[in-house]
């Protein structure tokens, strides 16, 4: 796996996360709730814990090379930013700590794209919730 497509892959993520959290805007009664982004960046953690050491190691050495790779401490700031915002501050995308944000992508801002992604996240769910029900029906079914 390349890191551009990596890289592509999580900034899908982060547009999917930005997208979903404009739709529940949208969707909720304004003054509600505070939807806030969050990107903590690369940080070094246990996260890669199945890949073999090697190849984690590898990872974090490139990362820590390129000055990209920050400690769980720092990256946890940008975290701590958002969940300590006062509540009339929503719709922020905070990233790096000090209480930096930064502003989203144009893509972001698509409602229409937000709209089909809150659908098709919706539906994906309460398949889940169905094939869940399901599975727990047929164990029961095996155990009595």
């Amino acid at each position: 796996m390349s890191v551009c497509w990596k890289i592509k892959e999580q900034n899908k993520e982060d547009h999917g996360v930005i997208l979903t959290r404009l739709e529940s805007n949208i969707t909720l009664e304004q003054g509600c709730r505070a939807n806030n982004a969050v990107d903590p960046g690369a940080v070094e953690t246990n996260i890669m814990r199945e890949v073999p050491s090697c190849i984690s190691h590898m990872a974090f050495m490139v990362l820590k090379l390129l000055f990209l790779l920050q400690s769980p401490e720092n990256g946890v700031s940008s975290i701590l930013d958002a969940a300590l915002a006062p509540p009339e501050i929503s719709g922020l995308y905070f990233f790096g700590g000090k209480g930096r944000t930064v502003k989203s992508s144009a893509l972001s801002y698509n409602t229409k794209l937000a709209e089909k992604l809150w659908t098709t996240s919706c539906d994906l769910f309460l398949k889940l919730c169905l094939a869940s029900e399901q599975a727990t029906s047929l164990l029961s079914n095996c155990v009595s």
